[in-house]
């Protein structure tokens, strides 16, 4: 006997995102540099985020990953023009 009752997928929670969680511990004074960092920036980012900017920024600079559009998250190429976002 087949069921009548549907079932609607919830579209709540986190939508899928191809990302990996990473837990790292640090000296004190890394831990200082990093507070530092975060206050001197105009919006003060989390932890994760400022972590998250200084890694990109380090990648980017040394070759290892292009450059993100930080309005889109898409990575461009080197001298090309950001796509803007509609709306």
């Amino acid at each position: 006997m087949k069921s009548i009752v549907k079932v609607k997928n919830s579209t709540r929670g986190r939508p899928p995102v191809d990302t990996e969680g990473m837990t790292v511990r640090v000296h004190r004074n890394v831990l200082d540099a990093l507070e530092a960092y975060r206050r001197e920036q105009d919006e003060i980012p989390s932890r994760p985020e400022a972590v998250r900017q200084i890694v990109i920024d380090w990648l980017v600079e040394r070759g290892y990953l292009k450059p993100i559009d930080q309005t889109t998250g898409d990575q461009v190429e080197r001298g090309a023009t950001p796509k803007r976002r509609a709306g």
